[in-house]
C-alpha cells in the first residue's frame, strides 16, 4: 500500500499548476518546484533537514516510539500477516486492495 501512496504523491507533486495571479499560493509550476526552490516562486526555504536514519534509530531505541508508529495492535498484525500469506501474498495496489481484503476475510472464515 505504501508503494501505491508513494506513487500517487509523486504523480501529484509533478503535475503543473496553471498560473493564477489572483491566488495567494504559488502557481505556474509544479508542487515539487515550489518545495525545492521556494525562492523562485515568492517563498522562503524553511525546511529543516532531518537524517531519516537517525529518526529510525531513535524509534527503535524507544519502545514507546515503535508502539506509536504501529497502525494496528500486535495480535491483529499477526492474524493479518497469516491470512495474507495464506491467500498467496498477492500484489496490492489501490485498485486491488479491497479485493485482497475480501479474500483475507474469506480465508479467515475458512479457518473456523
Amino acid at each position: 500500500m505504501q508503494h501505491e501512496l508513494d506513487g500517487y504523491i509523486t504523480q501529484r507533486n509533478a503535475h503543473h499548476i496553471r498560473h493564477q495571479s489572483d491566488k495567494i499560493m504559488p502557481s505556474g509550476g509544479r508542487p515539487d518546484d515550489f518545495y525545492r526552490r521556494p525562492e523562485e516562486h515568492g517563498g522562503q526555504p524553511c525546511l529543516i533537514r532531518v537524517d531519516l536514519e537517525e529518526v529510525d534509530r531513535l524509534l527503535e531505541a524507544s519502545e514507546e516510539g515503535l508502539y506509536l508508529m504501529r497502525y494496528v495492535d500486535e495480535e491483529f498484525d499477526v492474524v493479518a500477516r497469516r491470512l495474507y500469506h495464506r491467500i498467496g501474498e498477492p500484489h496490492i495496489t489501490l485498485e486491488t486492495a479491497w479485493i485482497v481484503f475480501k479474500q483475507m476475510v474469506v480465508a479467515s472464515l475458512d479457518e473456523d
